[in-house]
């Protein structure tokens, strides 16, 4: 049975309450970039949350309804998925809010619609298929063949930013230009560094950055 570690997770947990209890100690005007952050903030201590719960009920698994280990295990990549696709919708805004021409914006939306049903629909596939995730004969979590296919998804959404930004790059604030020069190169990093290392789980992380 693999033996899982959180100390990621919880690294990333206690980061993220900080930055919400920050933001809301400043006492701002609703805006919808704040209200999008926020957002951001919340699904991400959502899915670490979740992680962690999973977690739990995967060691404990013999003890446990199969069903409702299979519950958790699929909403947490639901939640993820929605995590992912809200992060990138709101960084699509941020990289065109002085672009005035709508066009792009409206196919990026598209594109992260399509990515997320897509993503959705196998995870509805996997009860059935197991290509994300099963459990075998002795309840013991296994990765199913295509179990990494959210890294597909978040690879996809990542270049599209980055088509997105060098196209429109004169007209990126400089906040932003700072970002795109510092998360794509990070992701990556991250990504390389939870395949040899699949028991420790980073995704706390990713969304952290």
């Amino acid at each position: 049975m693999v033996r899982w570690s959180l100390s990621a997770e919880l690294f990333s947990a206690i980061i993220l309450a900080l930055l919400m209890l920050s933001y809301r100690g400043q006492k701002q005007a609703p805006t919808r970039r704040g209200q999008m952050y926020q957002l951001c903030l919340a699904l991400s201590m959502g899915s670490i949350l979740l992680n962690v719960l999973c977690v739990l009920t995967i060691d404990y698994a013999l003890h446990l309804p199969l069903w409702l280990n299979l519950l958790l295990n699929s909403l947490y990549f639901f939640v993820v998925v929605i995590m992912a696709t809200v992060m990138a919708a709101h960084l699509f805004e941020l990289i065109l809010e002085h672009v005035y021409d709508s066009h792009c914006l409206r196919k990026a939306r598209r594109l992260l619609v399509v990515l997320a049903l897509l993503f959705g629909a196998a995870v509805l596939w996997n009860l059935e298929s197991g290509i994300l995730f099963y459990f075998d004969d002795q309840n013991a979590y296994q990765r199913g063949p295509l179990n990494s296919l959210g890294y597909g998804f978040l690879t996809v959404e990542l270049l599209a930013l980055v088509v997105c930004y060098l196209r429109n790059r004169r007209s990126v604030s400089r906040n932003m230009v700072h970002v795109m020069l510092t998360l794509p190169p990070l992701v990556v990093l991250l990504i390389v560094c939870q395949r040899p290392y699949p028991e420790i789980p980073l995704n706390g992380a990713l969304s952290t950055i």
